[in-house]
C-alpha cells in the first residue's frame, strides 16, 4: 500500500537514501580503520619519543636547551606554513595558471546554469519526468567511454594540450543551450525529443573529456608539493564558485527577460563569444612565442 500511494517523483529520493545508509556504514567502517591506524602510528611515536626523552634526560638535565629546542621546533613550522603559502600565491599568479582557472570557472558556471533550468526546460517542452531521467541516463552512459578513452584522445587529437579541449567544452556548452532553447519553439514531439538526445549525450561526451583533462592539466601545472592543493582549488573553482554563480546569474537572467529559452540563448552567445575570444588569445601568443622562436634561430644563424 505504501509503495502504491507514492508519486513517481518521490520513489527515487527513497531510493537515493536507501542506497545512503550501506553507505554510511561503510564510511563509519573506514573512519574506524583510519582511526585505529592513527592511534597506532602516535602510539608508536610516543614510545619513541619517550625513549629520546629518556636518553636526553640521562645526557644533558639542563631545561634551557629543552625550551630552546621547542621553540626553533615552532620557529621551523610557522616558516614552513609561510612558505607554503607563498608557493600558492606564486602559483596562482602565473598567466597560464589563472587563465586555466578562468576558463574552468566560466565552464563551472555553463554547468551550473544549464543543469539548474534543463529539466525544468524539457518539461515545459512537454517531455514526461520518465522521459527525462531516460536522457539523463543516456547521458550518463555516453561519459563511460569517455572516460575510458580520454587519454588516447588527448595525446593522438590534441597531443596533451588543455586548451583546444577547453575552448571545445565552451563550444559545446553554447550548442547545448540553443538545442534547450529550441524544444519550446519546435511543436513536433519528435523534433523535441532529437534536441534533447543530441545535447544530453553532448553533456556526457563533453563533461567526462573536460573533467579528466582539467585533472591531469592541473596536476601537470603544479609542483608536485603543491598538487594536492592545486586540484582542491580546481575543485573549489569549478563546482564551488563557478556553478554557483551560474545558478545565480542563470535565475537573475530568467526574471529578467521571463522565459528560460530566452536565457539559454543569452548564454549560448556568452559562450561563444568566450570560446572565440580564447581562440584569439591562443593564436596571438602561439604567433609571439613561433616569431621569438624563429628570430633566435636566425640569430643563431648569423
Amino acid at each position: 500500500n505504501f509503495l502504491n500511494e507514492l508519486d513517481t517523483n518521490e520513489l527515487p529520493f527513497i531510493l537515493h537514501a536507501l542506497v545512503s545508509v550501506p553507505a554510511f556504514f561503510c564510511i563509519l567502517n573506514f573512519h574506524r580503520m583510519h582511526r585505529r591506524r592513527k592511534q597506532q602510528v602516535q602510539h608508536n611515536c610516543s614510545s619513541s619519543s619517550s625513549k629520546k626523552i629518556e636518553m636526553e634526560q640521562n645526557i644533558d638535565n639542563d631545561n634551557d636547551s629543552t625550551n630552546e629546542r621547542t621553540t626553533t621546533v615552532a620557529t621551523t613550522t610557522s616558516l614552513k606554513q609561510h612558505q607554503q603559502w607563498e608557493q600558492i600565491i606564486m602559483f596562482i599568479r602565473q598567466p597560464k595558471v589563472y587563465g586555466f582557472f578562468t576558463l574552468v570557472s566560466m565552464i563551472g558556471m555553463s554547468t551550473g546554469a544549464v543543469e539548474t533550468f534543463c529539466s525544468v526546460q524539457l518539461q515545459e517542452a512537454g517531455l514526461s519526468t520518465s522521459t527525462i531521467g531516460n536522457l539523463r541516463l543516456l547521458s550518463s552512459c555516453t561519459s563511460i567511454p569517455m572516460y575510458w578513452y580520454s587519454g588516447k584522445i588527448q595525446k593522438h587529437i590534441f597531443r596533451n594540450q588543455a586548451q583546444p579541449i577547453l575552448i571545445l567544452t565552451l563550444f559545446s556548452f553554447g550548442i547545448r543551450f540553443l538545442l534547450y532553447a529550441l524544444t519550446t519553439t519546435t511543436n513536433t514531439p519528435n523534433a523535441i525529443l532529437l534536441c534533447a538526445i543530441i545535447a544530453e549525450s553532448l553533456r556526457g561526451f563533453i563533461f567526462a573529456l573536460f573533467m579528466s583533462t582539467a585533472v591531469v592539466h592541473t596536476n601537470h601545472l603544479a609542483p608536485p608539493e603543491l598538487s594536492a592543493t592545486a586540484l582542491m582549488l580546481l575543485g573549489a573553482i569549478n563546482v564551488g564558485l563557478g556553478r554557483s554563480m551560474g545558478s545565480m546569474l542563470i535565475g537573475k537572467l530568467i526574471s529578467l527577460l521571463g522565459t528560460i529559452s530566452s536565457s539559454f540563448i543569452c548564454f549560448a552567445a556568452i559562450d561563444f563569444t568566450l570560446a572565440i575570444l580564447a581562440i584569439v588569445i591562443t593564436s596571438f601568443k602561439d604567433a609571439n612565442y613561433y616569431g621569438k622562436k624563429s628570430n633566435r634561430s636566425k640569430m643563431k644563424s648569423e
